[in-house]
Parts: structure tokens; C-alpha cells; sequence
């Protein structure tokens, strides 16, 4: 039986890259750039995300070249390969030579939560007015 954990269950995930690092505590997922050339490039500050306002997570696995995890809200520019425009400047994207395993478990945990949000607000009933 493959059971998925509730968001209530699951642990802070970490997932650290080349250039930041994504953690995910069931609720919002923060993205955190560290050192110069990653502020240069992605700008200074952290990103924090409820998830709730996740549409989907890409996932590109680690090949000749690095893996990148990136994450897409309403209104995200998406190229026609998938992956965005903005491939080496995207703030809402990490990418990883090693710890692939790290990435794909919170691939895993962001795409449950996502999916998990979406069935509550498919089941959810407006109370009858009177």
C-alpha cells in the first residue's frame, strides 16, 4: 500500500542546489539564495510561497548537464520545451548537480500537497442560503 503522508505528517524537507536551497514544511515552500554570484544572478532575498498558490512543480533530472527544480504559480511564463524563459535567472527555480534524490522527494511532497489542495476545493459544497 503506497501511502502519501499528510501535510500534518510530513517533515521540513530540504533540498539544497548549486544555487539555493528549497525547504518545504507542508505549508510554504521558501527558496534561499546564499552567496554572491547566486544574489547576483537570482537577486537578494529569500522567496516564500504558501503552497496554495503552487500550480505545478518541473522537475528536470540531472543529465549531461544540472537538474533543476522549478516552480510554477498562476500566470508563470513557460517555454515550449516546458521549462521557462527566464532558465538561468528564474527566481522560482534551483538547480543541482548532486542530492538529485533530495529534489525528487520534494518534487514528490509539493506535488502531493498540490493535489491534496485541489481535491479539498473540487469536494468543497456552498452552504444553502435561505
Amino acid at each position: 500500500m503506497n501511502r502519501q503522508p499528510t501535510t500534518q505528517q510530513l517533515q521540513v524537507l530540504t533540498a539544497r542546489g548549486t544555487d539555493g536551497t528549497i525547504t518545504f514544511d507542508g505549508q510554504t515552500v521558501t527558496i534561499r539564495r546564499r552567496g554572491l554570484l547566486a544574489r547576483m544572478v537570482h537577486g537578494a532575498g529569500d522567496v516564500t510561497l504558501p503552497v496554495a498558490s503552487l500550480t505545478a512543480v518541473r522537475y528536470k533530472s540531472r543529465g549531461l548537464s544540472r537538474g533543476k527544480l522549478t516552480l510554477l504559480t498562476v500566470g508563470s511564463i513557460v517555454g515550449p520545451d516546458g521549462g521557462s524563459f527566464r532558465f538561468t535567472r528564474d527566481p522560482m527555480s534551483v538547480e543541482f548537480n548532486r542530492h538529485g534524490r533530495d529534489f525528487k522527494a520534494m518534487r514528490d511532497a509539493l506535488n502531493h500537497a498540490i493535489s491534496q489542495l485541489a481535491l479539498a476545493r473540487a469536494s468543497w459544497q456552498p452552504g444553502v442560503m435561505r
